[in-house]
């Protein structure tokens, strides 16, 4: 393996849940939402690193109920 080149991140939730995007953190790059979606521009990536993303949202309960979990 080698380098990773233009690395881009991209989540869209399902349209069944109110969310509301509170703040994306990315330890190296930037982030841009687009209503309740995102995608993150990371740039390059060397082999064997690695890059943290962290995304709060509010969820309106009465939508969910349970534990919700998303997996880009």
């Amino acid at each position: 393996p080698s380098t990773a080149r233009d690395v881009m991140l991209t989540d869209r939730w399902p349209a069944q849940f109110a969310q509301f995007l509170k703040s994306i953190k990315i330890s190296q790059g930037a982030c841009v939402s687009t209503g309740f979606d995102f995608t993150c521009l990371s740039g390059d990536l060397a082999k064997g690193s690695s890059i943290t993303l962290q995304v709060d949202y509010t969820i309106n309960l009465p939508a969910v109920c349970g534990p919700v979990t998303n997996v880009i």
